[in-house]
């Protein structure tokens, strides 16, 4: 598992994009560039190297190996969580668009290609 590093000045935006309700933070990860404070290619560093416990959430696959469950009782719960994902994703989204929006500070350094679609 790899997780992301940021200096002290980029950490309360990171912060700010952390503090949510959301499970499984779908989008995030898209966002965490914007915090970086400059070229997200050369600003952002990741440890590897550490181990990092997630809480025992469903997910897309199976938490644990030893289970047997029917073949509909699996789709089932994949369908639900890959549906709470994309609504989440899509909350987010909302969250970073208004936020972005009332923040008069900042500016987008990538800004959106013309032909480009967004998710949210």
């Amino acid at each position: 598992m790899m997780a992301p590093v940021f200096s002290r000045k980029s950490w309360q935006c990171v912060w700010h994009l952390i503090q949510n309700d959301l499970i499984h933070a779908w989008g995030l990860d898209r966002q965490l560039g914007y915090c970086a404070l400059g070229n997200r290619m050369k600003n952002v560093g990741v440890v590897d190297s550490e181990y990092i416990v997630h809480l025992g959430l469903p997910t897309l696959g199976s938490s644990n190996d030893n289970e047997t469950l029917s073949d509909s009782h699996k789709d089932n719960s994949r369908v639900k969580v890959r549906m709470q994902s994309y609504i989440e994703m899509q909350v987010f989204g909302k969250r970073w668009k208004e936020a972005a929006n009332k923040d008069k500070c900042w500016s987008d350094p990538y800004g959106q290609v013309a032909n480009q679609t967004s998710h949210y």
